[in-house]
């Protein structure tokens, strides 16, 4: 299973190396890679506070995109140990989606009509389905493309890594004060296409 969800956490100064890694890969797509909170920042209770509570710990304000998935980054790190790592990974679309343009930085951002369609024929060469289970899925109105997009590409990740196609951002990731890997997953070439013929939706 791959999750686009911090995890493992720092808790001091230093950034995670998965995210610094990520985003020299990326380049021009980096700023798609934000910094994660610190782990006392899951306990605030308010966006101000858990800024304050970043900047206390790692001398940074907290980014407002981290703070609105706080809920679930901590529901992830509730649950999560060292041992589910095994089978439950951490991805980044944006990963993904390098890997399936040949290693390159996409021209476009995701939220754009340019950039949707340059992830959708990405996306077909390794799941032919891929436009139909986008068109079933928004006609259900809601989930947005974009999401439903990414989760296509932490599926084809899922499916890359199962047969050992899959390699981590950084090479040797370090652990939190849990025990818990920071790494990013991310796919090898060559891109082989999944059959989807049953997949009915992204989850």
């Amino acid at each position: 299973m791959c999750v686009d969800i911090p995890i493992g956490l720092s808790e001091g100064a230093e950034p995670r190396a998965c995210d610094v890694a990520a985003r020299r890969l990326l380049g021009p797509r980096a700023s798609s890679i934000f910094a994660p909170p610190a782990r006392p920042c899951l306990a605030a209770e308010s966006y101000e506070e858990a800024s304050r509570v970043n900047f206390r710990c790692t001398g940074r304000k907290l980014n407002k995109q981290s703070f609105f998935i706080t809920d679930k980054i901590r529901q992830v790190d509730d649950l999560i140990t060292p041992a589910m790592q095994r089978r439950i990974r951490e991805i980044h679309p944006e990963v993904t989606f390098h890997a399936l343009n040949g290693d390159r930085p996409l021209g476009y951002n995701k939220k754009t009509l340019a950039g949707r369609n340059e992830r959708i024929a990405l996306l077909a060469t390794a799941f032919p389905t891929a436009t139909d289970i986008l068109g079933k899925v928004r006609k259900a109105k809601t989930v947005e493309a974009d999401d439903i997009l990414d989760a296509l590409a932490a599926a084809w990740t899922a499916a890359k890594a199962v047969v050992g196609q899959a390699a981590t951002l950084p090479e040797h990731p370090a652990t939190d004060h849990r025990g818990l890997r920071m790494e990013i997953l991310r796919p090898r070439l060559p891109i082989p296409s999944f059959p989807l013929a049953n997949f009915s939706a992204p989850c």
